[in-house]
């Protein structure tokens, strides 16, 4: 769920991606170059889309939508 406060926070699915982040954290360092960054938020964010779940956003009319991959790896790696 790509929110603000503490709702997204605690969050099911937001608890699971912080868990999936954190697993992996100690390789971001390691990762040499920019494209090496890139494809390790990738695979964070394709280990969601695996687990049969997405990135969900609510607009301006009151729906949730799944947002774009772009837009997934990005919440993947502010976390």
């Amino acid at each position: 769920m790509i929110a603000r406060g503490h709702v997204a926070a605690y969050h099911a699915g937001n608890l699971r991606l912080r868990g999936l982040v954190d697993k992996r954290c100690q390789e971001y360092p390691k990762a040499g170059t920019k494209g090496e960054k890139s494809m390790l938020i990738s695979s964070i964010a394709q280990s969601v889309q695996d687990y049969g779940r997405g990135f969900v956003k609510w607009d301006r009319e009151g729906m949730w939508f799944e947002v774009a991959d772009a837009c997934a790896r990005e919440k993947a790696r502010q976390m």
